[in-house]
């Protein structure tokens, strides 16, 4: 799994409470979409290499009131500060007991899914104290590295 700035949308750590845009978004460089024209194609960043956004969990979530709820979306926007043309393109609620330190969530960008010229994430927590800490980035579905501990069969006497 390769980690660069370049790739990051939330840097490390970023305290979650409300509603929250990503601190950084991924220029695409899509140029618009316009019918009959040969350089304006869609960017479908879904096609091809399939694409997951990957966060890492760095202050485990609070459900101390038990109403907390965590939906993280992947959005897309004209501009960089994904504030035009906002759209949703995939969503994602996570309950609070997989949001634990440590906890490495995989978001994959949907197939097919037509991006605008920026892509990147957009945190929107419910009910009385959603606080969470994570970092995240957008890497090649190929490239994540998931490590499972098993328990062994072969018993050593």
């Amino acid at each position: 799994m390769f980690i660069d700035v370049q790739n990051q949308v939330w840097s490390n750590p970023t305290n979650l409470s409300a509603t929250a845009l990503c601190t950084y978004s991924i220029d695409t460089n899509a140029v618009p979409y316009t019918a009959g024209t040969a350089n304006g194609a869609k960017n479908n960043i879904g096609d091809g290499e399939p694409m997951a956004f990957v966060m890492a969990v760095t202050t485990a979530a609070d459900y101390s009131t038990g109403d907390e709820t965590y939906k993280f979306d992947i959005v897309t926007a004209t501009d960089a500060a994904l504030a035009t043309s906002l759209t949703t393109i995939g969503s994602y609620t996570l309950a609070y007991s997989l949001l634990t330190l440590g906890a490495v969530i995989i978001m994959p960008v949907p197939a097919g899914a037509v991006v605008q010229r920026y892509i990147g994430l957009k945190y929107t927590g419910g009910g009385t104290s959603p606080l969470v800490s994570v970092t995240a980035f957008l890497q090649p579905l190929s490239m994540i590295q998931r490590q499972a501990y098993y328990t062994s069969a072969i018993v050593v006497n």
